[in-house]
């Protein structure tokens, strides 16, 4: 921030969170739940809203991201959650990652 000349940012802003951070967490695959990653996208949008000024264009962009986010987040979710659903009635699925069972049987030998 200071880099950008945003000498102001951090008396503004308590909780710093930004896209290139998100990027390198997932890369690092910090995240543990998906809500985290959500937290922290709401965040940084909750954060260039209050940083930039109303009158800017930054501040109406970052509004409409926010709203296209929420969104697809939900979608996502509502998708997940159906697909997750649709996994539990399959009683020929593993009841924790939801892939098909296999059935175990072991060879059967005949001899004459």
């Amino acid at each position: 921030s200071v880099e950008l000349g945003l000498h102001d940012y951090f008396d503004i802003i308590k909780r710093p969170m930004d896209l290139g951070t998100i990027q390198q967490k997932i890369e690092s695959e910090s995240y543990c739940a998906i809500e985290d990653f959500s937290a922290d996208m709401r965040l940084t949008f909750d954060n260039a809203i209050l940083y930039n000024e109303a009158n800017l264009v930054a501040h109406d962009m970052t509004k409409e991201l926010k709203v296209k986010f929420t969104k697809d987040y939900g979608a996502l979710l509502a998708s997940l959650e159906a697909k997750e659903t649709e996994q539990q009635k399959n009683d020929k699925a593993c009841s924790l990652c939801g892939c098909e069972k296999l059935l175990f049987e072991p060879s059967a030998f005949f001899y004459n």
